[in-house]
């Protein structure tokens, strides 16, 4: 009886998976076992290594069908160390310095549940002044949207005087109002990133 195992990467529309194939020690058909996966929102990365590709086919599974690649031996080392990952542009150092992120695919910016919408709110906007996309000078800021309303200012008022809804001190004499549901808080981030952000639009 056959003992030989065999190694696969499985590329479909969810993602990657890896899965070996060996003899069922209870019969002679052969046993497809995931060991490892990938799910799309995570790729492009770069900490992927496999040697020995010996064949590639397009089978069908039950998520539909897939590109399956044979090989010989293959290293991922998961979530690679902050240490060793190069920080490629705005976006990554985004990832990286706060607690948002943002879904290329969906177009989208997505909260870390761990800390509440404000704390992901102001962390993003706290970035964009350490980063020197935005400066004092450029305060007030007043969206587009906002009649007499200031999201940005160097005192916790609005334009009329009277106190900003929830103001919240993010760094000396920088104060941002925080009241927005999150929805309005990620619309106004895309604005933040189309008005000052150099390159790059939503």
């Amino acid at each position: 009886m056959s003992t030989s195992t065999r190694r696969y990467l499985e590329i479909g529309k969810d993602g990657l998976q890896f899965v070996t194939e060996q003899e069922s020690i209870i019969g002679g058909d052969r046993v497809m076992t995931p060991t490892d996966s990938i799910e799309i929102d995570d790729l492009p990365v770069d900490n992927i290594e496999i040697n020995g590709v010996s064949r590639i086919e397009a089978v069908k599974n039950d998520d539909g069908k897939i590109v399956r690649l044979e090989f010989d031996e293959a290293e991922y080392t998961g979530e690679a160390e902050t240490d060793d990952v190069e920080v490629n542009g705005f976006w990554d150092l985004l990832d990286r310095e706060t607690h948002v992120s943002f879904n290329s695919r969906k177009e989208a910016f997505e909260f870390d549940d761990s800390v509440s919408d404000k704390e992901n709110f102001t962390s993003f906007i706290r970035f964009l002044f350490d980063e020197g996309y935005i400066t004092k000078k450029d305060l007030p800021y007043q969206t587009k949207y906002a009649r007499s309303s200031y999201l940005i200012n160097t005192d916790p008022v609005d334009e009329d005087g009277s106190d900003m809804p929830r103001a919240a001190e993010i760094l000396d004499d920088v104060y941002v109002a925080t009241y927005y549901g999150i929805d309005q808080k990620k619309s106004y981030m895309k604005m933040l990133i189309n008005d000052f952000v150099k390159g790059e639009s939503i």
